[in-house]
């Protein structure tokens, strides 16, 4: 009985220091993408699109958009849909969050950015953020989920916004009035708009 006590609480111990290796490992790689991020914005010889297509190759393997689209439709739309639609609002709000925030970006030449202590829960783990840039601070949250051993964003939280709920709220109120493919349709005439 002693035995497998003290096997209960290494293990316990252990899955700690796992959990704060984890935490630690996601804070420095955000912490290095958003520097890398900061770096691009400050260089003078690049213009803006070369600017934001590299800071996508930079930040797109941060998002989990998969499961951003899951969470923005909700589970009881998103089960209701076939392979071939969730790929199409995939790939479409994909783009739009793109297309949406990453010129805002730009917002943050000559940026610093400051980390606070990461708020873990279960296999979540939040990063809160403050970004200051000439006239403007913003505060950002970034929210990681663990799946398949790998940590990425599923949400970012701007000035206490998610972006996931504020986008679930509006595909709802379309969604109540209309359907999937009008949902899309409004999405493509986003994308063309922007």
């Amino acid at each position: 009985m002693k035995y497998l006590l003290f096997v209960l609480l290494i293990l316990a111990a252990l899955s700690g220091t796992a959990f704060a290796d984890d935490v630690t490992t996601v804070r420095n790689n955000l912490e290095s993408k958003l520097n890398a991020v900061l770096d691009v914005m400050g260089q003078e010889d690049l213009d803006s699109n070369a600017k934001q297509n590299r800071v996508v190759e930079i930040v797109e393997p941060l998002f989990d958009f998969a499961l951003m689209s899951y969470y923005a439709l909700g589970k009881t739309t998103w089960s209701g849909l076939s392979s071939e639609d969730k790929k199409r609002f995939t790939n479409l709000f994909t783009r739009i969050l793109k297309e949406t925030y990453l010129p805002k970006l730009t917002l943050f030449t000559n940026a610093k950015i400051t980390f606070e202590t990461p708020i873990d829960e279960k296999n979540k783990i939040h990063i809160p953020t403050h970004v200051f840039a000439q006239d403007e601070n913003m505060s950002l949250v970034f929210k990681f989920i663990k799946r398949n051993n790998d940590w990425r964003i599923y949400d970012v939280e701007t000035e206490g916004v998610s972006i996931i709920s504020s986008n679930r709220s509006q595909f709802n109120e379309t969604l109540q009035s209309g359907t999937f493919d009008e949902l899309l349709k409004t999405l493509e005439d986003m994308k063309s708009d922007q």
